[in-house]
């Protein structure tokens, strides 16, 4: 799956997208949305991040991921990654997110 990552307000929000339509998931949580398609594959991730501690909001959404159990590799160009599980994007993302703000 060939998502495409994009920031918006200096990090504070973030998508993943693929650009193909799924269906959404219920994650109880009003900062994250996610789409997923019939193979369990993650087709669109959009998250905002709050408060002091944005380690906290990633550490919510590994938990909203261990209950959906994305499927497939994904392919981030945007990234540099090729082929890897949903949990690999995750990370890349939260070091790129959290990176920023240590310079």
């Amino acid at each position: 799956m060939i998502l495409h990552y994009k920031e918006h307000y200096f990090g504070e929000v973030y998508e993943l997208d693929s650009g193909q339509e799924g269906k959404p998931v219920d994650t109880k949580e009003s900062l994250i949305d996610i789409h997923i398609n019939n193979k369990g594959e993650i087709v669109y991730l959009w998250q905002e991040l709050v408060g002091d501690n944005w380690e906290a909001n990633f550490e919510v959404l590994e938990e909203v991921l261990d209950k959906i159990k994305p499927k497939g590799l994904y392919t981030v160009p945007e990234l540099g990654l090729e082929n890897v599980p949903f949990y690999e994007v995750i990370r890349a993302v939260r070091e790129r997110v959290l990176g920023e703000l240590k310079v």
